[in-house]
């Protein structure tokens, strides 16, 4: 795959972003600090967009950085985090800092208790 692909991709991923979140390219571009050309042209590949901008529109579209590169050989497409599945990895950052392993095991049993058990591929805890 060439760089050229790569950055086509991106900016079709950014584009895809911004239009489902109703942003303008303007008041995108604004935000960034950049011109409206300067995003234009990311959008459609003709500009590389760099690490630091790449990071800075995956915060303001609230999504991890790899959401870009999803579609790309090699990398699965899993869409962006909802806020709460935020929260769910809170929680479980949370659960993994619990040092004492009878604490987490017993959280860890209040989960089970406090769950329905789940389908084949559903949340919840195992039938």
């Amino acid at each position: 795959m060439r760089v050229e692909d790569i950055e086509i991709h991106l900016g079709r991923r950014v584009l895809e972003r911004r239009e489902a979140l109703a942003w303008s390219q303007n008041a995108l571009a604004k935000e960034l600090g950049v011109s409206t050309t300067q995003f234009r042209k990311y959008e459609g590949g003709e500009n590389r967009i760099s690490a630091e901008t790449l990071y800075r529109i995956a915060i303001l579209f609230d999504v991890e950085i790899g959401f870009f590169y999803e579609g790309l050989p090699g990398v699965e497409r899993h869409g962006p985090l909802r806020k709460s599945q935020w929260s769910v990895v809170r929680h479980a950052e949370s659960l993994e800092a619990i040092l004492d392993p009878e604490m987490r095991k017993a959280v860890m049993a209040l989960i089970d208790r406090a769950t329905p058990p789940r389908a084949e591929g559903n949340p919840g805890r195992p039938a």
